[in-house]
């Protein structure tokens, strides 16, 4: 698995980027959050998760480890596949998606919850 990428950003759109590591460049998936907090020619650090199908191999970006393990534990739950999972996730990360605290972990095995704001709500 490719876990983490260092290198320049040679692309940049609202979705996608290409990171030159040592002369390979790996298109990655970004949230627009991420897209938006890089600029062209910029030494990166991306935390990233690689799925492989029989027809495309995706590797996904993130800007922090907390953003990727939210990923991570979303994609377990059955009937969420990755595609899915992480539109949801570019759209709600910074809005309606926080930790558990200890005593909600109990009831909650994935560790976090989900929280919608009345004004969101309206949108």
């Amino acid at each position: 698995m490719i876990a983490r990428l260092t290198g320049r950003v040679l692309s940049l759109d609202s979705n996608t980027l290409v990171l030159d590591v040592n002369g390979v460049g790996y298109e990655i998936e970004v949230s627009s959050f991420t897209a938006n907090s890089f600029e062209l020619d910029n030494i990166v650090t991306l935390e990233t998760h690689l799925i492989v199908r029989e027809d495309a191999q995706i590797l996904f970006g993130f800007k922090e480890a907390s953003e990727k393990k939210l990923f991570q534990t979303l994609i377990k739950i059955n009937g969420v596949g990755p595609k899915t999972c992480y539109w949801y996730f570019v759209w709600s990360w910074r809005r309606s998606v926080f930790p558990c605290d200890k005593g909600q972990r109990s009831k909650n095995p994935y560790g976090f919850a989900w929280r919608w704001e009345k004004d969101k709500l309206n949108d």
